[in-house]
């Protein structure tokens, strides 16, 4: 009996390999908690508050916190933060991510809420491994969970709280059971386990409907093959289909009372993602919101290893030379893995909204078909060497591919998010290409907490990741945020992406500080010029007399308790300068651009009128000015009678007219 037979059937073997995948896959995810804080995981955290809060008061309607759905992250997340904290009710306060005080608050439980999601990923890739050892040798089914558990992208993105690593690995598995079913005379209980598990994938998040497309097609295209009875064909597509909709039903509280407005809700967030994309990107060197068809092929070769593309080409010699019943077995799952790949790549291509991490579930179908050709090529190449050596052989050839794969998120660790295709260059070549950055943040608020700058008010564009590692005043770096900030941060990811705004605010100043990631700089602390001219012209001309008008709610304005207006016409502006001119002598005006410069515009032409200008200054920040008020001045209007009539040309005649001033 030959020694994969032999792996086969040794129940001891398979206990220890799968304890062996469960820690292999485990690890590495643990050890990123409370390393780093990526953007959208505290906003899962107040979903997932507010999901087990509704859940509390038996309001399931109100379960619905998101058209992803994000059920399992919620279920998750809110089990980890109920068994380590207990009961957490849900904030009045909207998520806000600019708010550094909230966002500080919502860190204390992710440690919490990231820990169910790990063990679970941990989990199906055990399981993951368990169903391909029905399907293909004991070794490659090995090596296909193992190098799934140490792609360093899957290590990244299933260390978080969020939904791309746990749809990725429900959906593995619902293909792994889908491609036992197509192989099983005796099939009705894994096409319903597939179905099971492909509708934890879409509760998890909705593109995972493509597993339905790829189950259509391999069916009707098996069925066409072995010319199976329509009703045959029929019946396998209700079984899956039924099975997926029952667990999507009992899963998903708000499908219970009101599964029109669920289903509703996810349908609207998908077609919203695919005619719109919310922000700009990044690609090829330049920036647009959607970037275009060639966007992910290029993150699949980037975010790729080595071992997978030497694995896709051995699975196309797999294809095409498959002769042993095992090798047709192998071929058969490749092909089930390429359509879902496909298909999937395809449909997330048709969406404006494009990210790196949405094409996660199609890495690692890949990576599957990768490790089937590469045991396949392992084999053929250990078949010409004696039984001693074989073994030895196989086993390190395997060991080897698991270390490669370990060693390009090694190299950046513990930031994963930072791991691309070392034969492409990796982080330096990746960032004339794609967006880069992932948990930076948290070293640079640790470095600026330890820094000469640790007191003074800082604007920055990742408040999120920054927030729960620095204590100091943050605000954000847009033309409300810098109204507060005595210095700006930027990151390599705001020059990227929004290079135009990042220098509009730098201007001519030079950074007084750059912070370094991994040996490479990556984010550099500016000082505020703009608000550094108000602060100038106000300090020089201030006096505690003075009155200020203005159009936003700036650290000055509150400290000066200025009169902040919206919408004022020139009635209104009239009588406010009146009275403003009985008790005071002067008075600052300043508009933001945070505001559109209309609101003030009335107040400006009556002080331009009847006031005296004293200072006056422009940034890219405010602009204002200071007036004096003359004694007795009025900005009330009154009618005037005209003496006389007045002709304009033939036109306009105005007879005993009255002239407002």
């Amino acid at each position: 009996m030959s020694s994969s037979r032999l792996l086969r059937h040794s129940p001891a073997q398979l206990l220890v390999l799968s304890v062996a995948i469960f820690f292999i896959a485990l690890l590495p995810r643990l050890g990123a908690l409370e390393r780093y804080v990526t953007p959208d995981e505290l906003r899962w955290v107040d979903r997932s508050i507010r999901f087990a809060d509704a859940l509390s008061r038996g309001a399931w309607a109100s379960t619905i916190q998101s058209g992803h759905p994000g059920v399992m992250t919620m279920w998750l997340g809110s089990l980890g933060i109920g068994l380590r904290y207990g009961r957490q009710p849900a904030s009045a306060t909207e998520y806000d991510p600019q708010n550094p005080v909230q966002m500080r608050q919502l860190a204390q439980f992710l440690t919490a809420a990231r820990v169910p999601v790990i063990f679970v990923i941990a989990l199906n890739l055990v399981g993951l491994f368990l169903l391909l050892d029905r399907l293909i040798d004991r070794r490659a089914a090995f090596l296909a969970a193992g190098l799934i558990a140490l792609d360093p992208f899957a290590v990244a993105l299933g260390s978080i709280l969020h939904v791309d690593m746990l749809m990725t690995t429900f959906s593995l598995n619902a293909l792994a059971a889908f491609a036992i079913a197509m192989q099983r005379d005796r099939s009705t209980r894994w096409f319903i386990l597939s179905g099971v598990l492909s509708g934890l994938a879409m509760l998890s998040k909705s593109p995972a409907v493509v597993l339905s497309v790829a189950t259509f097609l391999v069916v009707v295209a098996d069925g066409l093959r072995q010319r199976r009875s329509m009703r045959q064909v029929i019946r396998r597509l209700l079984i899956w289909g039924i099975s997926a909709a029952a667990i999507f039903f009992l899963v998903y509280p708000a499908m219970w009372v009101a599964p029109v407005k669920t289903v509703l809700r996810m349908r609207t967030t998908a077609e919203n993602f695919s005619e719109t994309a919310h922000a700009v990107n990044f690609f090829n060197g330049s920036n647009a919101r959607d970037p275009g068809p060639l966007f992910y092929p290029v993150v699949l070769a980037f975010r790729s290893t080595p071992v997978l593309w030497l694995g896709l080409i051995a699975g196309v010699i797999l294809i095409v030379r498959a002769q042993s019943e095992e090798e047709k077995h192998r071929r058969s799952i490749t092909w089930v893995c390429w359509v879902f790949a496909i298909v999937f790549v395809g449909v997330i291509t048709l969406g404006a909204k494009k990210l790196d991490r949405y094409v996660l579930p199609a890495l690692e179908a890949l990576m599957i078909v990768s490790a089937l050709g590469l045991a396949y090529a392992i084999e053929h190449i250990g078949a010409r060497l004696r039984a001693r050596q074989r073994l030895g052989f196989l086993t390190g050839t395997v060991a080897a591919l698991l270390l490669v794969s370990t060693l390009q998120f090694a190299l950046v660790w513990p930031l994963p998010l930072r791991a691309f295709n070392l034969t492409l260059g990796g982080y330096d070549g990746a960032k004339s290409m794609l967006p880069v950055g992932g948990g930076e943040s948290a070293e640079v608020g640790q470095t600026l907490a330890h820094s000469p700058y640790a007191a003074q008010s800082i604007a920055l564009s990742d408040i999120v990741g920054t927030a729960p590692f620095f204590s100091g005043q943050l605000t954000a770096n847009t033309a409300a945020g810098l109204t507060a900030a005595e210095y700006m941060l930027f990151t390599s990811s705001d020059f990227q992406l929004t290079p135009e705004e990042a220098q509009h605010w730098i201007g001519a100043a030079m950074p007084v500080m750059t912070i370094t990631v991994q040996g490479q700089p990556y984010a550099w602390l500016y000082p505020n010029q703009a608000w550094a001219v108000e602060q100038e012209h106000f300090n020089a001309r201030h006096q505690p007399a003075d009155a200020m008008i203005t159009d936003f709610s700036s650290a000055l304005a509150q400290s000066q308790e200025a009169k902040i207006i919206s919408e004022m016409d020139e009635a209104a502006a009239s009588e406010l300068l009146t009275q403003i001119a009985q008790t005071y002598d002067r008075v600052w005006v300043i508009h933001y651009a945070a505001t559109p410069r209309r609101v003030l515009d009335p107040i400006w032409q009556l002080l331009d009128t009847h006031a005296v200008t004293l200072d006056e200054w422009s940034s890219p920040l405010s602009e204002g000015t200071l007036y004096a008020l003359p004694t007795g001045v009025s900005f009330a209007t009154k009618p005037v009678t005209l003496n006389g009539d007045v002709n304009f040309g033939d036109q306009i005649h105005l007879h005993d007219a009255q002239l407002l001033v």
